[in-house]
């Protein structure tokens, strides 16, 4: 979920039991996946939800 207003996006992590929801700013989730991958060489990426 982004909220626009505050430029923040809501990050949820399946496992829960130790990890809950939390807002990060937008710009410190675009860097964490610009980074590489050091197994596979590959930069990280993202996937696009969208609610129909």
């Amino acid at each position: 979920m982004h909220h626009a207003n505050t430029k923040r996006v809501l990050l949820m992590d399946p496992y829960r039991e130790f990890f809950e929801p939390y807002w990060v700013p937008e710009h410190r989730l675009l860097n964490s996946m610009a980074t590489e991958d050091s197994v596979a060489h590959k930069n990280r990426g993202f996937i696009v939800v969208k609610w129909q």
